[in-house]
């Protein structure tokens, strides 16, 4: 991963931010963390990891918690079993309870359980991370 790089020759991050900024300019809590989330797209650089990683850093900025991380060339398997990667799918339903917030289109959509983590800071601000402590198993 440490190797792929990003293409620029598209700005593709300009459109992108265009894209979650006219999604979640309405949501509440959007103009008081808009400054820093934008920050994730105006990053420049052609690692994807550096992007990743920066966009981590920023995420748990605006969440007020840090959480250890490694890197590592190789997957190694977690002694204590803690293998994660088939838990989160697209196609699957989730694993996980899930309390149903306020989002911007849930008028028209109703509730959509995981969204993103642009959705939760956005609809639910600084109440983002208490909410992600009390999800539970099903």
């Amino acid at each position: 991963m440490s190797e792929i790089e990003i293409s620029h020759r598209e700005n593709w991050q300009s459109l992108h931010w265009k894209s979650i900024k006219t999604a979640y300019q309405s949501s509440p809590y959007f103009e008081f963390y808009e400054d820093r989330l934008e920050e994730i797209f105006d990053f420049k650089t052609t690692s994807l990891i550096e992007f990743n990683l920066n966009a981590l850093k920023i995420i748990q900025n605006i969440l007020k918690t840090e959480k250890a991380y490694y890197l590592n060339s190789e997957y190694v398997k977690d002694p204590v079993n803690m293998d994660f990667r088939e838990k989160f799918s697209a196609k699957q339903e989730s694993e996980f309870e899930m309390e149903a917030y306020y989002q911007t289109f849930s008028e028209k959509m109703g509730f959509l359980a995981d969204l993103s983590i642009l959705d939760l800071i956005c609809n639910k601000g600084p109440e983002s991370l208490t909410y992600l402590r009390s999800i539970k198993n099903k």
